[in-house]
């Protein structure tokens, strides 16, 4: 398993939708966030995360083989780690890309899942994810918020130790 640790990155801003909210269908079975990804915030075209089949869902969403996966569709909670051979080599590979990319560690998202449940990750997530300026959802794609361009504390580059 992953842990991420923050260190500084920065990048251009793009403009997002700033009135989103945290759902619980916009938890995905991996255990990313969808209501966090630039897609789903954006102003046009946006992606209503990968539980639903949209036309506007990203080319690698829609083809991700973790979202497709049998295993997910015939569990109870839909989520991966419920699966008999979790954390599949997917599912290090897309944590590993996340805890670098992002700092957002995808299977202990799951680990928080199946401890406490959706209701209160899609909570932890909301608190942790809103913009102590403005109050919009920060994206987790983004260096600074979509709604008033404050510093986004979560994102940075990010190494990986194993946990």
């Amino acid at each position: 398993y992953y842990i991420c640790m923050k260190t500084k990155k920065t990048e251009k801003s793009t403009i997002y939708k700033a009135d989103k909210e945290i759902k619980m269908k916009m938890a995905a079975p991996c255990g990313i966030n969808c209501a966090l990804c630039m897609a789903h915030l954006r102003e046009k075209n946006q992606c209503a995360g990968c539980r639903q089949m949209d036309p506007n869902m990203p080319e690698y969403c829609r083809a991700c083989i973790i979202r497709t996966c049998e295993n997910i569709k015939q569990s109870k909670s839909g989520f991966c780690y419920e699966c008999g051979v979790f954390p599949c080599k997917r599912m290090k590979t897309l944590s590993k890309r996340y805890c670098q990319k992002y700092g957002v560690s995808i299977l202990r998202n799951l680990a928080f899942i199946k401890e406490h449940g959706k209701r209160k990750f899609i909570k932890k997530e909301k608190e942790k994810w809103t913009c102590p300026e403005c109050g919009s959802p920060l994206c987790m794609h983004r260096p600074v918020c979509i709604g008033c361009h404050a510093k986004n504390p979560w994102i940075g580059e990010y190494n990986e130790k194993e946990d």
